[in-house]
C-alpha cells in the first residue's frame, strides 16, 4: 500500500496513463487510467449568486462565484436604471469557489432603497476576461 504524486501534461482531450508498480519482492501490477480532460484555456466565471435574494433585512449580502483560474475581480452594483452605486475593485481571487461580502451600502455609505439591482462581476486573468451579471432585490 502506498501513494505517489507526479505532474503530468495533458495535450489531448482524452489521454491514457499506464502505471507499472512493483514491490521489493517483484510482485507487479499494471493499471491503465483513461483521463478525459476538458481543455479550456480561457477564464470563466460560473455559478454567480447573490445571497440572500431577496434581501429582507439590512445585513448585507454575499456575492459568490466560481472561477476557472486565479484572477483579479471587480464587482460593480448598479440600479436597474443603470446608475452605478458601488464598486468593489481589485479583489484577488483563486481558482474555484470565491465569496465576497458587501454591506449593502452605496459609495457614500447610505443604505440602498427597495428595488431591483444588478451585480456585474468581471474577472481578468492571464488568459483573458469574463463577465457575468446577476440581479437581486431589496424588499424590506
Amino acid at each position: 500500500q502506498g501513494e505517489f504524486r507526479t505532474d503530468i501534461t495533458i495535450e489531448n482531450p482524452v489521454e491514457s496513463i499506464t502505471v507499472y508498480v512493483s514491490d521489493n519482492i517483484f510482485n507487479q501490477t499494471v493499471e491503465k487510467i483513461v483521463v478525459n480532460a476538458n481543455i479550456f484555456e480561457g477564464i470563466s466565471i460560473e455559478n454567480a449568486l447573490v445571497y440572500p435574494n431577496p434581501v429582507k433585512k439590512y445585513d448585507g449580502v454575499w456575492i459568490t462565484f466560481t472561477l476557472s483560474q486565479s484572477a483579479k475581480v471587480t464587482i460593480k452594483i448598479y440600479t436597474i436604471a443603470g446608475r452605478l452605486v458601488r464598486v468593489i475593485s481589485d479583489v484577488s481571487c483563486n481558482a474555484g469557489y470565491n465569496q465576497r461580502f458587501w454591506d449593502g451600502r452605496d459609495e457614500s455609505g447610505d443604505e440602498l432603497s427597495n428595488g431591483v439591482y444588478l451585480v456585474h462581476i468581471s474577472a481578468e486573468g492571464n488568459s483573458g476576461t469574463d463577465k457575468k451579471i446577476e440581479k437581486f432585490i431589496i424588499a424590506r
